[in-house]
């Protein structure tokens, strides 16, 4: 089955092409299987542009300056503290642990649990720079940020893209 294309092992239709499917996913879970595309994006820009590529990239980037926007702009409550809450305890830190481990070598869990303390930990860096610098205000945290995850995740995809693991 090396070097098959996809589609040919699945075509067809009803109970045998749902078995190849459930066969393939197993080989997959095992390590045994490795799916390419047979279309890679060929600079860093193409593959800013395929959803495929950078969808966590773009949820990230939404969440970050639109939590920044709903925490500042005088949002409801309900919206406010969770938006706020994964700007502080979530984005930061996902973002540096993408930068960290590009080929995403984590169990869920180990990096849900290094994103939320890398998060706190960069959260508190910023405040400190900011308490000496701009003075700490809600708006120059939240924009702080929300760049900081920003511009992690743009770095992150960068390198993921320049390893060759797209």
């Amino acid at each position: 089955m090396a070097a098959r294309r996809l589609r040919d092992y699945v075509a067809g239709r009803g109970v045998a092409r749902l078995a190849r499917l459930v066969r393939l996913y197993d080989l997959w879970v095992e390590g045994k299987l490795r799916l390419r595309d047979p279309n890679p994006p060929r600079s860093w820009g193409e593959a800013l542009a395929r959803p495929d590529y950078s969808l966590w990239l773009y949820a990230v980037v939404t969440l970050s300056l639109g939590g920044a926007a709903l925490t500042t702009m005088g949002a409801p409550l309900p919206l406010r503290v969770p938006a706020a809450g994964l700007l502080v305890f979530v984005l930061p830190g996902y973002s540096l642990v993408r930068l960290a481990f590009p080929n995403a070598s984590l169990r869920p869990v180990e990096e849900l649990a290094l994103s939320m303390a890398s998060s706190v930990a960069i959260a508190a860096f910023t405040g400190l720079v900011l308490n000496y610098t701009l003075g700490i205000s809600l708006e120059a945290t939240a924009y702080s940020l929300a760049l900081e995850s920003t511009a992690l995740s743009m770095a992150a995809h960068y390198r993921w893209w320049r390893r060759g693991l797209a």
